[in-house]
């Protein structure tokens, strides 16, 4: 299109300059006849100055001139006549070129009115294309960023969605290592079998180990002496996270290859809110433990220790009873 308009104002371009040159032709052939005209005018003054001079030398009795003289000037005569002629032969000749060329700036003009308005339609229509472009343009850009903002939604959606099942496979886990620490009890024993069936007996024996250990660990605790309750609690605490992954149906066994602190966050992952507060610590202490390092922590941190595997092992189901222990 943009080639089109270029064309076509060449042509325009084109078009004037011809008109220009026509006009000047015109304007030429103008003052070409009033030259003509002058030449006339002269020519006839000149053949009536001779006519009459002739006219007098034949009048008089007594001849002025010379034969010669006067054959002189009837040829001068003749050729002026001549001359005039072919200047009125001229003047027609050049008042039908002034026709013709009055004819062709006409048809020119007629014909530049019209590029003129297809121009200008053109220019209309490529101006109307262009903001249809734009709107199209716009149009996809909503449409694209409705389409992301879907997508989102969607993904959001889908997230919940997860997280709500994942929850509910933790809620059921949870629920599990609670009934399998119910059922230890000699009152239950007749609702263990049905346990049994549904958990493996290596499940079962870290629940009981991780309950035992725990329970133990309670009867440890001073806030004067820290090492021989955070070393129970810790391995409760472990076997508790174990039997938990290897009891959930949405997580892979192959976690628990992975070192502790990991298997913690992705317990917290899946859903289950463990409290990651004291992690690194509780784990720097037991590094020093085994390095053989004493560790005397204040009172006060010591009581927030306890209270971190309570919380955490009451979250995995191994325990839902808090001993107070001074």
């Amino acid at each position: 299109m943009s080639s089109t308009i270029d064309d076509l104002l060449a042509l325009y371009t084109r078009m004037e300059k011809l008109s220009s040159t026509h006009i000047q032709t015109k304007f030429d052939l103008s003052q070409d006849l009033k030259e003509l005209f002058q030449k006339e005018k002269s020519f006839k003054i000149q053949v009536m100055k001779l006519q009459e001079a002739v006219d007098l030398q034949q009048a008089d009795s007594k001849p002025k001139r010379k034969v010669e003289d006067i054959t002189q000037l009837i040829t001068t005569i003749n050729s002026l006549e001549s001359e005039i002629s072919n200047n009125e032969l001229q003047n027609s000749e050049l008042e039908s070129q002034l026709t013709i060329k009055k004819t062709e700036h006409g048809i020119l003009s007629n014909k530049l009115t019209m590029l003129q308005n297809e121009k200008e339609q053109l220019v209309i229509t490529n101006n109307q294309r262009k903001a249809e472009q734009t709107r199209a343009k716009k149009d996809s850009a909503k449409v694209k960023s409705e389409r992301a903002r879907l997508d989102k939604l969607r993904k959001q959606i889908e997230n919940k969605e997860e997280v709500k099942k994942n929850l509910e496979a933790a809620t059921q886990t949870v629920t599990q290592i609670e009934q399998v620490i119910v059922t230890s009890s000699p009152t239950t024993d007749s609702e263990k079998g049905d346990i049994s069936q549904e958990i493996s007996k290596e499940v079962e024996e870290l629940i009981f180990a991780s309950k035992r250990t725990f329970d133990e660990a309670q009867t440890k605790f001073s806030s004067t002496d820290l090492t021989p309750y955070l070393i129970d609690a810790d391995k409760a605490y472990k076997l508790g996270v174990k039997a938990f992954i290897l009891l959930s149906e949405r997580l892979d066994d192959t976690i628990t290859s992975k070192p502790f602190t990991d298997q913690v966050f992705e317990i917290v992952n899946y859903g289950l809110v463990l409290n990651t507060r004291h992690l690194s610590a509780v784990e720097g202490m037991l590094q020093k433990l085994e390095k053989g390092v004493e560790i005397s922590p204040l009172a006060s941190f010591a009581n927030e220790v306890r209270d971190y595997f309570v919380e955490n092992l009451i979250l995995l189901g191994v325990t839902g009873v808090i001993l107070e222990i001074d």
